[in-house]
């Protein structure tokens, strides 16, 4: 959304990514994994102060402790609380500040269960193990036969599919059989029903074909369970496909499509019958109306356009 790049483009796909043609080796993205300029690169260089807080990318993680007596236990929910009211004040002094908006990359949704990935490929015979578990287990502690393995994945929101591919992985399989593995997974994938058999329309993605270029190690399959009413989980063991519960614990809902962009307009930040409101706007618009803001005209690689007064409805 900062830098008005595809995470193909960003060579990032997630939290956690693969570094290397291996099989253990998942890298966090951080700072130094951004090598494309954010807005706040953008206004520095023409002079331009930001305040940059808790965005997940701009520094190296930093874990906060919650236990009793930490004073900082309530932190999180406390500074939420206070941008919101902050927030509030920002809108109601319109007649001073040109511009005020906020905006989320995605929303909730209700989660329906987590379907187990690699436990669906281990009974589909493309992920083989030396030893089952007798108990759900995180892919990192399975004992893995790589010689007899054609793909693996990862938990999330959404699902990441790794092929095990000759040339490329050091145990992989012949590499005439990439593309016909690929979309055999993708056509039984989205096949997949929910514990019933009816159809939850799951959407699976090849990266070049959704993405303008691919950096790094992009993922061979991304799956949208369920239209993201069910998300993945990387555990083995147990036996079921369909669970109730993330792979991490109880979790009531997962990652929505539609993010929200606010941006009231002059002196009006109600929500009464002046309020406009905007169809079709893309992660991708959000850059180029922030620099607009400046009158900073956009890069010339950015995606987007500029959301601008007086506001059409979007087609």
């Amino acid at each position: 959304m900062m830098t008005n790049r595809d995470p193909g483009e960003l060579g990032l796909y997630g939290f956690r990514n693969r570094s290397e043609y291996g099989y253990d080796k998942l890298a966090v993205a951080n700072s130094s994994s951004i090598h494309e300029e954010t807005v706040w690169d953008i206004l520095s260089r023409e002079g331009k102060d930001s305040i940059i807080i808790g965005v997940p990318p701009t520094h190296p993680r930093h874990v906060l402790y919650a236990g009793e007596g930490n004073s900082f236990r309530n932190a999180i929910h406390e500074y939420y609380k206070y941008v919101a009211r902050w927030l509030g004040n920002c809108w109601s002094l319109q007649t001073r500040i040109r511009r005020c908006s906020s905006s989320g990359d995605h929303g909730a949704k209700r989660m329906d269960g987590a379907i187990a990935l690699n436990e669906w490929l281990v009974q589909k015979r493309y992920l083989a193990l030396k030893r089952y578990p007798t108990e759900p287990t995180p892919f990192d502690k399975l004992e893995v036969d790589w010689s007899r393995t054609k793909a693996w994945g990862e938990g999330g929101y959404y699902g990441r599919i790794s092929l095990n591919i000759e040339g490329r992985e050091p145990q992989g399989a012949p590499k005439s059989e990439y593309d016909s593995l690929r979309r055999q997974l993708k056509e039984e994938l989205e096949a997949l029903g929910d514990t019933e058999g009816n159809p939850i329309s799951t959407r699976v993605v090849l990266s070049e074909e959704v993405y303008r270029h691919t950096r790094n190690i992009a993922p061979d399959l991304s799956v949208f369970f369920g239209d993201l009413y069910w998300r993945s989980s990387g555990m083995v063991g147990g036996g079921e496909i369909h669970n109730k519960e993330n792979d991490t614990g109880p979790d009531g809902a997962n990652h929505n499509w539609d993010g929200i962009f606010l941006m009231p307009e002059g002196k009006d930040p109600g929500c009464g019958s002046s309020t406009t409101a905007l169809e079709g706007l893309r992660l991708f618009d959000v850059a180029p109306t922030i620099l607009d803001t400046f009158r900073i005209a956009p890069l010339t690689q950015m995606q987007g356009e500029t959301v601008g007064w007086p506001l059409p409805r979007a087609v």
